[in-house]
């Protein structure tokens, strides 16, 4: 949500910078220096700007909602008006794993691994029932 809400205060200050382009190709065509394609230029960055401003809006909504979801306090509801504005700067802590106790234990808990083992013991008794059906009875 960190990102998202900086990626909106990144693209508004795009916009102000888009607007003030577009100020000074307005002067420019006035003065007579620039030709009148410099303002729409500008125009359609400034539209530009907004429309990423909007997209930074929405992408900023979702994230506060899965991070309601994931709080789950009351008056935080997903669909609430209360908008959560980061404070603080994200602190990021380094882990590091010990890369084969991590392989160990993965193989070891393999559920699939589980099942493929007793399909093949299955196969296998299926194996010698099939081979003891052909050898001739004895009375």
């Amino acid at each position: 949500m960190y990102a998202a809400y900086k990626q909106l205060t990144v693209r508004v200050q795009q916009y102000e910078l888009a607007n003030v382009q577009l100020e000074r190709a307005r002067r420019f065509v006035q003065a007579g220096q620039n030709a009148q394609i410099e303002v729409v230029r500008a125009e359609a960055g400034l539209a530009q700007s907004l429309e990423s401003i909007i997209i930074a809006e929405n992408n900023l909504r979702d994230r506060q909602r899965e991070l309601k979801v994931a709080l789950q306090e009351s008056g935080l509801e997903p669909v609430s008006p209360t908008a959560i504005i980061p404070a603080t700067e994200p602190n990021p802590v380094h882990y590091t794993f010990e890369q084969e106790t991590l392989v160990g234990q993965a193989i070891s808990n393999r559920m699939e691994l589980l099942e493929l083992e007793f399909q093949l013991a299955q196969a296998n008794l299926t194996i010698d029932y099939s081979a003891t059906k052909l050898c001739p009875l004895l009375i």
